[in-house]
């Protein structure tokens, strides 16, 4: 769980540089124009370019599964909640990506996208110990609420959460729409 939870980490830094140039260098270069008159749908665009963020998470974390293999030849592993961490990794993942994503699509430079992703996902992993500061009650409670770290614990402790997986899925759809 250690493991998949600094991935969690390290996926915060890697996913604005993926993200990056996704839809910003489109509008830099130009290529908006051509891509927005192409026959594809806007939705089509957005979901395509999701897709292939989602996918680069997907193979990155597949290779992960070396590592895992190394562990069971010399240690004991349980499947059952390798898979509940893993499931929580990529809803995460999927979720930073899709915010970095509408970052992207809303900056006119990818080094702008990139700044203003490291920043929001800054602002996301410290939004537990923000409200752990703040006094207020509704307000802790809204950052509580909004918080994808204290959301992502359950599964690092191998428990499947349904309010989980539909906060991870909501917050990306609310994204990409």
């Amino acid at each position: 769980p250690a493991f998949i939870g600094e991935m969690g980490y390290i996926w915060m830094l890697v996913s604005p540089i993926l993200t990056m140039r996704l839809l910003s260098e489109e509008r830099q270069k130009r290529t908006d124009r051509l891509l927005l008159s192409s026959p594809v749908s806007l939705t089509g665009i957005v979901a395509g370019k999701a897709l292939a963020a989602g996918t680069v998470l997907l193979a990155t974390t597949a290779l992960t599964g070396l590592f895992v293999l190394v562990v069971a030849l010399y240690g004991r592993v349980y499947p059952a909640e390798l898979a509940v961490n893993y499931l929580g990794f990529i809803l995460q993942g999927c979720a930073l990506m899709a915010m970095d994503l509408f970052l992207s699509a809303c900056a006119p430079s990818p080094s702008i996208a990139a700044a203003l992703a490291f920043g929001a996902n800054f602002l996301i992993w410290i939004l537990d110990l923000v409200e752990n500061a703040v006094r207020l009650e509704w307000i802790a409670a809204v950052l509580r609420f909004l918080s994808l770290y204290s959301r992502n614990e359950p599964f690092l402790m191998g428990q499947l959460s349904p309010a989980g997986i539909l906060f991870d899925l909501s917050f990306a759809a609310a994204f990409l729409a």
